[in-house]
């Protein structure tokens, strides 16, 4: 069983070729038809959240702004801004010690068991949604933080709007 979550920018160098020695492939983009193209046709698109673990555990919010993910510039440079500008950031994943700027808001990795708890104490869930190939895509932090009732302010794709109404879920195109 495979899970392609980069489908969108990794099908044509990875994905086609590894889905052929899976039973079942699963992805969460819009290539279900390329796949079907190539002859594969062990792939199911799936997307969903546990909402036996993701779910609101009514506690003390103590964090304003939380993100949670792997360190690169991109990311960093977003951060910094918001930091310049005064917001309370808590910032979780890998590599961030990279990033000096950011050190003081920096929280350390996060065990699975314990991202429900503060995406539960946080205020606002702030994600990043530029893939490796630079182009936005769906990823999981969204549906996770909705199904723990929390607030998610997300970087704009369109296709969000496939699984949200307009007025669910709330996205950004710049900094400002």
């Amino acid at each position: 069983l495979n899970l392609f979550g980069d489908d969108d920018w990794r099908f044509d160098d990875f994905s086609r070729h590894y889905s052929r020695f899976s039973d079942y492939n699963l992805t969460h983009h819009d290539v279900i038809k390329k796949y079907h193209g190539d002859g594969i046709n062990n792939v199911f698109f799936s997307l969903g959240i546990n909402c036996n673990l993701f779910r609101p555990l009514k506690i003390k919010k103590k964090h304003d702004v939380a993100f949670f993910g792997r360190a690169n510039l991109g990311r960093a440079d977003n951060l910094a801004y918001l930091a310049k500008h005064g917001v309370k950031l808590s910032i979780f994943g890998d590599g961030w010690l990279d990033y000096p700027e950011l050190k003081e808001f920096y929280k350390g990795y996060l065990k699975a068991e314990d991202l429900v708890k503060v995406i539960n104490e946080s205020k606002i869930i702030l994600g990043f949604s530029a893939g490796g190939g630079g182009k936005g895509q769906i990823k999981g932090r969204p549906f996770e933080t909705a199904a723990c009732g929390s607030f998610y302010l997300g970087e704009y794709v369109e296709d969000y709007y496939k699984f949200f109404n307009k007025n669910e879920i709330v996205m950004y195109q710049n900094n400002e």
